[in-house]
């Protein structure tokens, strides 16, 4: 695996990639409050399949700088994979987005790059903001034009994350994982899942939804399946949030290996 920093702006970003990339390339997007490194399981799989396969940290997550919690704009986000690819990327391509990197994903295809393929893990592709208590949501619409760097909680449970025990215990104590998001990513999410039903993308897509899933409702990716104007294929499983790291998680990633293959 090779490991380098790339300078966007104000930004270092950590920027990962391996493999021969005999298949392609699949560039993998992570959610809230992640890091690519927390995706080793699946980035393994694809290596061992002759994919060249490509990560960043993404403002303010992981290795890369920034505030804690505040990916300050999707177009930021989306010119980091620009840069990733520029410097190492083997046709076809390949996009993999879990959680909010899957509406990452899907936002790059609507906007950037038609890949050959998409894979939408526990996309969010819906946020029930109307779940956000009231007096938290109108103190956030104040902020967003006062302070919208200020980073709240995300609500996020580690409990809900999957079903395996030792997956949570090592969510928890990863140094790299954080509890933020700031107030401008919280409104450019909403955002995007708006304008992600605008502008559906066509490229075949897998989206692969958990039926137990706490923290993305499985309705968002069901809406976004019926939406996808291409070729497109649903997988429901019995399983939490993390598809990957469920103790059934190698079934995904076979599925995911096949639906890349056909």
């Amino acid at each position: 695996m090779e490991e380098r920093f790339m300078e966007i702006g104000n930004y270092r970003i950590y920027h990962r990639f391996e493999g021969q990339g005999g298949k392609g390339t699949v560039f993998i997007c992570h959610g809230q409050a992640d890091h690519i490194g927390r995706y080793g399981k699946i980035w393994n799989a694809l290596v061992s399949e002759s994919y060249l396969v490509v990560g960043v940290d993404f403002p303010g997550h992981g290795r890369s700088s920034g505030k804690r919690g505040d990916i300050p704009s999707f177009n930021l986000a989306m010119e980091m994979i620009d840069k990733a690819l520029e410097f190492k990327m083997v046709e076809p391509l390949y996009i993999l987005g879990h959680s909010l990197g899957g509406l990452i994903a899907v936002r790059y295809i609507e906007e950037r790059i038609l890949p050959r393929k998409c894979v939408i893990s526990s996309g969010l592709l819906h946020m029930e903001s109307d779940k956000v208590p009231s007096y938290l949501f109108t103190f956030a619409k104040i902020m967003k034009f006062i302070y919208p760097s200020l980073t709240l909680n995300n609500r996020i449970n580690p409990e809900f994350i999957s079903r395996g025990r030792v997956e949570i215990d090592n969510y928890k104590k990863d140094p790299l994982v954080h509890k933020l998001i700031s107030i401008r990513s919280f409104f450019d999410i909403l955002e995007n899942i708006k304008l992600a039903y605008e502008r559906v993308g066509s490229s075949p897509i897998l989206v692969l939804i958990g039926e137990k899933d706490r923290l993305v409702p499985p309705e968002a990716g069901e809406s976004i399946y019926k939406a996808w104007k291409g070729e497109k294929t649903i997988k429901w499983y019995p399983m939490m949030h993390e598809l990957f790291h469920d103790p059934e998680g190698d079934m995904v990633i076979k599925d995911v290996l096949e639906f890349l293959r056909s």
